[in-house]
């Protein structure tokens, strides 16, 4: 493609975002094309061809930047993402390279020049191209299928199903059960959250908050919930029915690769789409009744209570299996999931490099052929019956079954559609990008930055 018609289509993609009196700022001259509507803009961006991938990518960098500093709503930059077929997966590249702190400083600094934020295209600082090309070096992640009509029904471990199904069946219990959460649960939680956790949103903490809308995306859950930031480790829960609310430690954050954090807000979500926190405090609120009122008989009714309980225990424990399946349809990574039952379960940070996925599934393996041992089976038992959550080993070795018995792949085979426009990855042309401000044909040209895949240089030039 000519750099003429590379030119035209860079104006196109530009105009889906600016506003037209400020295109005209940034293509000055009369040898730009003018648009009516952005429709047009897009048939147009479609005629002249199609830009290489970094092009692509370099330019929708630019137009990102320019949102944040404008402050535009979220889905302003839906069209142009849908014409240059930009992947998802960009988006925590562009989140983690172009930070709040940075559109901070560069609004700061604009304002304080008195310069227009259209100035970022026109006379952008060096640092502003560095930052784009850091974005265009930085590997895309695969991009994740969405799994439309995804049920609960796909991924519940067989023995919760049955658990379900045992209380969907009283339904009286379960309209009471549903008010009492409604007021007892979600209202005082949502206040003592408000008040002590971080509330992660678009704005305040992008890379989370798109980490969990993708999520949402991918299990089809239509609903993005409330996400709050506590003090912790690698940890989360959920809470509520109607309201649903996702909370997650801080360590996830800065322990977790991105894939990593999907899993784990993926078994969340799961827990979510499965309803497990209401069947969980209506078989909480039958153990502990019958645990109180039997705790009152010495030594037998303390027996007896532990007896009733064990079940709920038991089906706790297959509701967490059910909602790691559902963070590995989140994740569409087995190596993640794995690699983050292997933090989970005590490796050191300091070694977190050296993690095998394959270390975990071998232990995993060891662990089972220990019931061919009665004595050691015994111990198993005696040491978790009274547990909610199952060991990490035991999970893994339950989610490499369920891989292995091919029903992973099967579910997301059938379910699998494309969420957005997928990147061609190609290792064409680099970068070349010319903004004309009608001021001159002088053109000034970024230092290029590393190689890409295929031996490519970046090189982002501006005709100011």
């Amino acid at each position: 493609m000519e750099d003429a018609s590379i030119t035209k289509a860079i104006a196109a993609a530009v105009y889906l975002v600016v506003e037209p009196a400020e295109y005209a700022k940034i293509f000055a001259d009369n040898s730009h094309p003018r648009f009516q509507t952005r429709d047009e803009a897009q048939k147009a961006l479609k005629a002249y061809g199609s830009l290489s991938e970094n092009q692509r990518v370099a330019v929708f960098s630019y137009l990102y930047l320019y949102s944040k500093l404008q402050m535009l709503e979220p889905n302003a930059l839906a069209h142009a993402q849908k014409a240059l077929s930009i992947p998802n997966g960009l988006m925590p590249n562009l989140d983690a390279i172009i930070t709040h702190k940075r559109v901070s400083y560069i609004s700061k600094l604009y304002k304080d020049r008195q310069k227009s934020f259209t100035d970022i295209f026109i006379d952008p600082e060096g640092f502003i191209t560095k930052m784009i090309e850091d974005v265009a070096s930085t590997p895309i992640g695969e991009e994740k299928k969405r799994l439309k009509g995804l049920k609960a029904a796909d991924y519940e471990h067989p023995d919760d199903t049955s658990a379900i199904k045992d209380l969907k069946s009283q339904e009286t219990f379960l309209a009471a059960q549903k008010k009492l959460n409604e007021y007892a649960s979600e209202k005082i939680q949502t206040v003592r959250l408000t008040g002590s956790s971080f509330l992660a949103t678009e704005s305040s903490l992008p890379i989370v908050h798109n980490a969990l809308k993708e999520v949402c995306r991918v299990l089809d859950l239509h609903k993005v919930p409330p996400l709050y930031i506590e003090t912790g480790g690698i940890n989360a829960y959920t809470l509520g029915t109607k309201n649903p609310i996702i909370c997650l430690s801080s360590g996830c954050l800065s322990l977790l690769s991105h894939d990593e954090l999907l899993f784990i807000l993926g078994h969340e979500v799961g827990h979510i789409k499965c309803g497990h926190y209401l069947y969980h405090s209506m078989a909480d609120l039958v153990a502990d009744l019958s645990g109180g009122l039997l705790g009152m008989i010495p030594v037998i009714g303390g027996v007896a209570a532990s007896v009733i309980q064990m079940p709920f225990f038991a089906w706790y424990r297959k509701s967490e299996l059910s909602a790691d399946r559902a963070g590995l349809l989140a994740c569409q990574n087995p190596d993640a999931a794995f690699t983050i039952l292997t933090k989970m379960s005590g490796y050191p940070l300091k070694h977190y490099n050296l993690i095998d996925p394959n270390d975990i599934l071998q232990q995993a393996r060891s662990f089972e052929d220990l019931d061919k041992d009665s004595y050691s089976k015994f111990a198993k038992f005696v040491n978790i019956y009274d547990s909610s959550h199952p060991w990490t080993i035991m999970r893994a070795k339950e989610l490499d079954r369920w891989v292995v018995s091919g029903k992973y792949k099967a579910i997301a085979n059938r379910l699998a559609t494309s969420g957005s426009a997928c990147s061609d990855r190609s290792s064409g042309s680099g970068i070349s990008i010319s903004f004309n401000s009608g001021k001159s044909d002088k053109a000034t040209t970024s230092t290029p930055a590393s190689p890409k895949k295929g031996g490519e240089r970046i090189s982002i030039k501006f005709n100011k």
